[in-house]
């Protein structure tokens, strides 16, 4: 229901003409609930870090015109999905067919860029929470349901149809040195992505073979300590050894 609700209704853009450009100028942009977070302001100074608003705008560029159109209308349902399924990690297990219907409604591009906006600014707000060894242990939980949101994306990033125009272009983006405008747009949602991707060790390898960052992915797994190493560890380790064995990498 909150995929469908995002979509335009018949005439729904033409009356949305006819709000006054002043007001649509001040409101926050579709990818970005509208709900404030600690410290955000502070972030938009920072042009480098990938999630501010400017960074997303220029990356969601890449789009095409007719595909610019189809972004969502209501700005708070990803955070919205982000919120339902950290409160009930049970429903989790149906999230891929979730994303996967969203990015059939809308530009995956934008579905992506919006969830892993939405996820970062999830992780502020519990970190703004956290006091004592209570608040460490819940804040850990939060990152292993982060993880493991994460883990259902880059799932439907690699494996689904309806991906399948974010995977075109993300593939082999970072091979190169940016030289036109269509491909900094495009190493700019790659790093969108990295920063959210980062929370599980194999789609963060997925994501970087993908988009051709070599370096990347070998520094990532050359930071793996073995005295950390635990069983979640090495699950993750094997879910990397068998994503390089799928068809899509061989």
């Amino acid at each position: 229901m909150l995929a469908k609700i995002t979509i335009y209704a018949v005439d729904e853009e033409r009356q949305k003409r006819k709000i006054n450009t002043t007001f649509a100028r001040a409101t926050n942009p579709a990818w970005a609930s509208s709900e404030p977070v600690p410290g955000e302001d502070d972030l938009e100074e920072t042009a480098e870090f990938p999630m501010v608003q400017k960074n997303v705008q220029y990356a969601l560029q890449v789009l095409t015109k007719d595909n610019n159109k189809l972004q969502s209308r209501d700005r708070s349902v990803f955070s919205s999905l982000v919120e339902l399924y950290g409160t009930n990690r049970h429903l989790l297990v149906n999230f891929s067919g979730v994303l996967t219907y969203m990015c059939s409604l809308q530009p995956p591009e934008f579905v992506f860029a919006s969830f892993s906006v939405e996820l970062d600014r999830f992780l502020r707000r519990k970190k703004r929470d956290v006091e004592g060894v209570s608040g460490v242990e819940k804040l850990a939980d939060e990152l292993q349901f982060m993880s493991s949101f994460v883990q259902h994306m880059n799932h439907v990033l690699l494996n689904t149809d309806e991906a399948l125009s974010i995977r075109n272009k993300l593939k082999d983006c970072m091979c190169k040195t940016p030289t036109t405008e269509e491909d900094r747009q495009k190493a700019r949602l790659f790093h969108i992505l990295l920063y959210s991707f980062a929370n599980n060790v194999a789609s963060t390898v997925a994501l970087c073979l993908l988009s051709g960052a070599y370096r990347t992915a070998s520094r990532l797994l050359g930071t793996i300590d073995p005295l950390d190493i635990t069983l979640d560890s090495l699950l993750e380790i094997d879910r990397v050894v068998e994503m390089l064995a799928r068809p899509f990498f061989r």
